[in-house]
């Protein structure tokens, strides 16, 4: 019976140690300095963030989402916008961030970088809309500038619950096809010089740039001449074959 007695009394006390040993591994964390844990309690998130230093959580009922505090960086590449003069550009840029509250950026929003990312496209598309294409290099400086310190888009990020601290553009591509293209076009009417005999093919300067060309009869070098047309050249698909 004694026997009996001790042999439940020792299993108790192992089933209660192996508890402990179960409830401590679940509730207690070591929070790194860098670190914050979001604790949501049955459901509903707490005031305020854990860590660091050591943090207690309630097994089955404490449902925790690590955040960190460290600056971050990302990029994002080929975004498209248009110029004041309707030139297309395609821009790589990468900005930098620090979590200012924890709890909105777990809270307020499903993915903060891609969040940041759009709002911060949609501000670089309407600084770019209003800047000449011709000016893009030269106002580099000023639109990393005003990205980063842009008050409402600052707005916006800290009610998500970051900072952004800091823009660049890595590349900004302007689509030369199009400006050309313009400008082939604006030409139409306007006189130039040949550089070349021009018929089948040639060269001729118009203003400061020399263009190919072509002309119905034979024209030669040094010869005044006015614009007619613009022709498109075009060629065959090689991969539709």
């Amino acid at each position: 019976m004694n026997s009996s007695v001790g042999g439940t009394a020792l299993c108790f006390i192992g089933a209660t140690i192996v508890l402990a040993f179960f409830f401590l591994a679940t509730a207690i964390r070591i929070v790194p300095a860098h670190l914050r844990l979001v604790v949501f309690r049955l459901g509903r998130p707490l005031d305020t963030p854990k860590g660091p230093g050591i943090a207690v959580l309630i097994p089955t009922i404490d449902r925790s989402v690590t955040v960190d505090l460290r600056e971050q960086s990302r990029e994002i590449s080929d975004q498209e916008a248009t110029t004041k003069d309707f030139i297309p550009v395609s821009i790589d840029f990468r900005w930098y961030y620090k979590v200012l509250d924890p709890v909105k950026v777990v809270v307020s929003v499903g993915n903060i970088e891609a969040v940041t990312a759009g709002l911060i496209s949609t501000e670089l598309r309407k600084m770019i809309r209003e800047i000449d294409s011709g000016h893009l290099s030269s106002e580099h400086g000023r639109i990393c500038n005003e990205i980063s310190t842009e008050p409402r888009l600052r707005e916006a990020l800290e009610g998500f619950g970051v900072v952004m601290t800091s823009f660049e553009i890595m590349k900004l591509v302007v689509d030369d096809r199009k400006k050309q293209m313009d400008e082939a076009n604006s030409s139409v009417g306007t006189f130039g010089e040949t550089q070349t005999t021009v018929h089948n093919s040639g060269t001729v300067i118009i203003g400061d740039r020399v263009w190919d060309a072509m002309s119905a009869k034979p024209i030669a070098p040094k010869s005044r001449v006015r614009v007619k047309r613009v022709v498109l050249e075009i060629e065959e698909d090689a991969s539709t074959r």
